[in-house]
């Protein structure tokens, strides 16, 4: 494997951002330092032709402003909290609204519209990308310092190795967002796209997209995932229920922190076909429903998302499972693009 770095530009204060691309001949994917962005991802098709699998833009200037998060890992945590605010320890934290009176993605300012530091290993096989993230960002407490591994160890495979520690109690579920659309080009939305997800229940959505605590059983409705569907066909046929397309969050079958399959999907006409795999406990599958924007150059159902998680807002509703890191309680997690 080559790993080979570029300057791709420069933000504010004379800043540069750095763009690392790793490089085997299955497999060629460039990350920036800004939000650590997959700008591109290069994998083969049946006839073992490569061309990028996933949306992004050439400028650094169209990352700035852009408004879907895309290609960017997500944190310090993932999805929506309610309020923009939450309770550890009997203390309540206050966090930036930036959708909403809610808080997204960790924010506008936080640790998915940051600038890394990027550093590959002496034997040329890993990239590191690091980021101290000092207390109060975004309203969080705590000092985190934040790194992502990113390797090939197998042709096929593309695997992010993410660690963590804290000198405070807090709340890190970190993601990525990469919008995938596994035609290279060829099309532009994922409606002919199949999806398969191994999950047999859901978090209900109330208000605002915000889980009600409650999860639900869908074998046999529009959400049951567990045999392979066609997106565009699911939502021809259900056009209420997926008026927006999916942006569901799907409790897998095992919630341990083990490696397992999250979500597989697959291009018919190009022979691409992805898998995810995570050691979190859920994925939240969005196609991309809301991803209309002249800017952006994309429109509806453009890319798909395949974003591993912890239960969404569950800082704010007990009956979920959270994510804490704290100074004798590391963070890690690992996610896996398994291609064919």
């Amino acid at each position: 494997m080559q790993i080979s770095e570029r300057t791709f530009g420069v933000l504010p204060g004379d800043r540069p951002v750095k763009e690392f691309t790793l490089k085997t001949k299955d497999i060629e994917v460039s990350i920036i330092e800004y939000g650590c962005i997959i700008t591109k991802l290069y994998t083969a098709d049946g006839e073992g032709h490569l061309g990028n699998i996933v949306l992004g833009y050439n400028e650094l200037s169209s990352y700035l402003s852009d408004q879907f998060y895309i290609g960017r890992l997500i944190g310090r945590v993932a999805n929506r909290i309610s309020n923009s605010c939450f309770e550890l320890s009997g203390q309540t934290y206050k966090l930036s609204a930036n959708h909403g009176k809610h808080h997204l993605h960790g924010g506008d300012g936080g640790v998915s519209h940051a600038l890394w530091q990027g550093s590959i290993r002496s034997d040329g096989n890993v990239l590191t990308l690091s980021y101290h993230s000092p207390a109060g960002e975004a309203g969080y407490p705590g000092t985190v310092d934040i790194s992502m591994q990113v390797s090939v160890p197998k042709p096929n495979e593309l695997v992010f190795q993410y660690m963590a520690t804290s000198d405070q109690e807090t709340p890190l579920d970190l993601t990525r967002h990469d919008y995938f659309n596994l035609s290279a080009g060829m099309k532009n939305d994922i409606l002919d796209h199949t999806i398969c997800v191994p999950a047999d229940q859901i978090t209900i959505q109330g208000e605002d997209v915000l889980p009600t605590g409650e999860v639900q059983h869908i074998a046999g409705s529009v959400f049951d995932l567990t045999e392979s569907v066609t997106i565009g066909q699911q939502i021809k046929q259900y056009p209420v229920q997926l008026r927006n397309g999916y942006d569901q969050n799907y409790v897998l079958r095992s919630t341990t922190d083990d490696l397992k399959l999250a979500a597989e999907l697959s291009d018919p006409e190009s022979g691409r076909s992805l898998q995810v795999l995570t050691t979190q406990p859920c994925v939240m599958l969005y196609t991309g429903g809301y991803l209309t924007s002249k800017s952006s150059g994309y429109g509806e159902y453009s890319g798909l998302c395949l974003e591993a998680q912890q239960f969404p807002n569950s800082l704010n509703r007990p009956e979920f499972m959270t994510s804490l890191v704290a100074p004798r309680r590391p963070y890690q997690h690992k996610l896996v693009y398994r291609f064919s």
